[in-house]
């Protein structure tokens, strides 16, 4: 029985004692035990403007699945994805140069160089860890194309600081220098902040015999044994670990300098502590307890130290912030008044808008008064159907008055009928078209006189006279242009005279131009040789059943359009008579008109338009 229990308790040591080696051995032996999480952000100038604050990075959160590759010699050596949380964990041997590359769909990619070369032995056999590193990502297209695979710097072992380190990578090339140096301030910033998180906790090279307690049942072993080789009081520990804990929690996202007081203040207290501590050391283990102590201070130290040169920072920041709202204060003020002044602006606009609306409204009413008054002087449909049973008259004023108009009177078996175009259009063309139709009625119905040419010539006279173009001081050169039939329905004749517009006539298939004398009625032929009286000639043409007759304005010749924007001309327009011959004569006005709506297209109306049209 004595026996059997001696086993149980010698096979039970040794199994605590091979469990003590085995833990006490580092599984990251060679390795760097690295992970971190990925970041993502906008970096976009666009949002920078002269009021507004400079917002040109903004962050998006962590991201998942990002695709993380580390190279060695541009071969493939580890590939993993993020987790949902943006993290991920991995190990790296040590005494090589990597190179990690993270990519993600719709964000640029971004690269790092992980030299794990020139470390200390020591470090190499013990391995260590690099914790809670942070890299970020731009989802903005980057505009710097030409040094995209460039890793944005250089994570290294400092060996003179016993700490992993890190250095920029920029190009070399001027212009992507500055557009890197914008760009990559954020990744940097974040790599930084991983550097000094880990600060500290490489706490020294190679192993030390440590004594660690040992068990109650492991010394019950020990005794039984009363062997001193089979039982070790001691194990090697290494010292190479990650720091487990920290006398100093700073949140930096709300640090405040009561904060830091109050911490430096608990730092002194510890290192008093820690006096009082090396003076009561009497055993090895007090020794390395109070040196943990030590190095756990140091890595406080060195966040307050970072805390303070962060609230540094804040003030500067705080101080250009209130630079800022100080200027963004004057422009909202210049904003303001500038607005006052396009409110005042736009209230005086509305109300000369207003003003000109009503005076526009009167002249309108009064244009459309003088419009019904032009065409009451001229002769209502049913009264030229009496007169001209088979004709049309295609009438179209360019404004609402035109200076164009047609005269038709019957004397017995004569009927004068004449396409009268007065200069200009609109109102002051309306002007002269009542002028003249006062001529032609005192010539026509009171003097009975019905000779085409001696019509135009009496008509010249009047102009002149009443527009007093034979007085230098108000000479003008306002006149007409005309074409005059008188029909005789007895001698089945017509005689024709015009000045400067012709009249056609269409039979046996055929268009025959009746000339006008090159001269106008009044106007510029006067004021250039006023000792010159005008004379007009008179042609006569036998009438033939089924023969056509067109007098007609240059409004409709004139109108510019057609693929080439050129005059419809008097060719095109012959040919158009030609065409439409077949035609009644209402049915005929219809097809002129499609014709002028066909060559105008888009183009816009230049001038009145009158075409009369009778067939024998």
């Amino acid at each position: 029985m004595i026996s059997m229990r001696y086993f149980h308790l010698l096979a039970l040591t040794c199994i605590l004692l091979l469990s003590q080696q085995v833990l006490g051995q580092n599984s990251n032996s060679g390795l760097l035990d690295l992970d971190g999480v990925v970041y993502g952000y906008v970096y976009n100038p666009a949002t920078k403007g002269i009021f507004k604050k400079e917002k040109q990075i903004v962050l998006e959160g962590t991201l998942s699945n990002v695709q993380i590759t580390v190279t060695e010699n541009n071969q493939s050596v580890l590939n993993a994805l993020t987790n949902k949380k943006g993290e991920f964990k991995f190990k790296l041997k040590l005494g090589k140069l990597y190179k990690l590359a993270l990519t993600k769909s719709n964000h640029n990619d971004c690269y790092l160089l992980i030299d794990l070369r020139n470390i200390p032995q020591p470090i190499v056999t013990s391995g260590f860890s690099f914790d809670a590193m942070e890299l970020i990502m731009n989802s903005f297209l980057s505009k710097d194309t030409t040094n995209s695979k460039l890793p944005f710097g250089r994570l290294y072992f400092n060996a003179k600081g016993n700490f992993m380190d890190f250095e920029e990578i920029l190009p070399k090339n001027k212009k992507n220098l500055e557009l890197r140096k914008k760009e990559n301030m954020t990744p940097v910033n974040f790599i930084l902040k991983s550097i000094e998180k880990n600060k500290g906790t490489i706490l020294g090279a190679g192993t030390e015999e440590v004594k660690k307690p040992i068990s109650k049942k492991t010394e019950a072993a020990a005794d039984t044994s009363s062997s001193r080789d089979s039982v070790a009081s001691t194990v090697r520990v290494s010292m190479v670990k990650p720091l487990e804990k920290k006398p100093i929690a700073l949140d930096f996202d709300n640090i405040t300098e009561d904060d830091i007081t109050k911490k430096e203040l608990e730092l002194s207290d510890i290192r008093k502590q820690i006096e009082l501590d090396r003076k009561n050391a009497v055993t090895h283990e007090d020794s390395l307890a109070f040196q943990e102590k030590e190095r756990i201070v140091e890595a406080a130290s060195i966040e307050l130290n970072n805390a303070k040169k962060l609230i540094a920072l804040q003030k500067q920041e705080i101080s250009s912030q209130k630079r800022l709202l100080v200027w963004a204060g004057i422009s909202i003020a210049f904003i303001l008044c500038f607005l006052g002044l396009v409110v005042k602006y736009y209230i005086d606009k509305r109300k000369s808008n207003h003003i000109l609306s009503e005076k526009n409204r009167r002249i309108t009413e009064s244009i459309n008064y003088a419009k019904r008054i032009q065409h009451a002087i001229l002769l209502r449909d049913d009264e030229i159907r009496k007169i001209l049973p088979d004709s049309f008259i295609y009438f179209q004023p360019l404004n609402i008055v035109s200076g164009d108009f047609y005269w038709i009177s019957k004397h017995e078996s004569k009927v004068v009928v004449a396409a009268v175009d007065c200069t200009g259009h609109g109102v002051p063309g309306a002007f002269m078209s009542l002028i003249c139709n006062s001529i032609l009625y005192e010539t026509i119905m009171d003097k009975k006189i019905l000779n085409p040419s001696e019509i135009l010539s009496r008509l010249n006279k009047g102009i002149i006279n009443l527009l007093r173009q034979d007085s230098d001081e108000n000479a003008s050169m306002d006149g007409m242009e005309l074409s005059l039939c008188v029909i005789d329905h007895q001698k089945s004749s017509l005689e024709f005279a015009g000045a400067m517009n012709p009249g056609f006539i269409v039979r046996n298939g055929k268009v025959e131009t009746l000339e006008a004398d090159v001269q106008t009625i009044g106007g510029m032929n006067y004021f250039l040789d006023k000792s010159k009286e005008a004379e007009f000639t008179t042609s006569t043409v036998q009438l033939e059943k089924g023969m056509s007759l067109y007098l007609l304005s240059d409004g409709f010749t004139d109108q510019f359009g057609g693929p080439d924007n050129k005059k419809f001309n008097n060719k095109r327009f012959k040919q158009l008579l030609l065409d439409i011959q077949g035609l009644p004569m209402g049915e005929q006005k219809e097809a002129i008109h499609k014709a002028l709506l066909d060559w105008m297209g888009t183009q816009e109306q230049i001038d009145d338009i009158l075409i009369m049209g009778m067939r024998f």
